[in-house]
């Protein structure tokens, strides 16, 4: 147990930082300010002595600690996870469809729009233009959305691909003659 010289309580050792001096030996090397002073923060072990709510900005609840996000140690956010996800959630729809960063990275290397994109993705029947498997089943695999498939010389737009199929065609460098030596290899060696 040591004593804080700012707020002068007595707290175990692991409420103040190891110190990088040397005079502090007498201390077990320990810092004579204890975290919460240095910090501003509450260390876990004294969280049920203190107040730990908040009051979320949007929705004017009184919540627990754990309940707001942390920004950057040891502050947190001004609102509630929830009311943080509704304000996120919105902000995403604010046209009344869904945008994700595949397609805006499409919508702006490509030159087509939101429209274009989930037209693409009802004519596909909603699965990859190559192995065929469904967006729903894909976002849950890998939370991302297909990817927009083009030709590297024409730039012109082909179909939506998942990630898989997409980064396969590129490492065959498109080429139709190294994709069915590929397929020869695989055939021969699955005897």
């Amino acid at each position: 147990m040591l004593e804080c010289k700012k707020c002068k309580r007595t707290l175990p050792e692991d409420h103040f930082r190891i110190a990088s001096k040397k005079c502090y030996k007498d201390r077990g090397y320990r810092n004579p300010v204890c975290k919460e002073c240095t910090y501003g923060y509450v260390p876990l072990t004294l969280k049920r002595k203190y107040n730990t709510t908040k009051v979320c900005l949007i929705c004017k609840e009184e919540l627990p600690i754990d309940r707001f996000a942390i920004t950057t140690f040891p502050y947190r956010s001004s609102y509630c996870k929830k009311c943080n996800n509704k304000k996120r959630q919105e902000k995403r729809n604010a046209d009344g469809t869904e945008k994700t960063r595949s397609k805006r990275k499409g919508i702006q290397k490509y030159g087509i729009s939101i429209e274009t994109f989930n037209k693409m993705l009802e004519d596909q029947n909603r699965k990859c233009g190559i192995c065929g498997i469904s967006l729903k089943e894909y976002k849950e695999k890998s939370n991302r959305d297909f990817s927009v498939d083009h030709n590297h010389t024409t730039n012109k737009v082909r179909e939506l691909l998942c990630s898989n199929c997409n980064t396969g065609l590129g490492f065959f460098k498109e080429n139709v003659e190294i994709l069915q030596k590929a397929i020869n290899y695989i055939e021969k060696h699955n005897v």
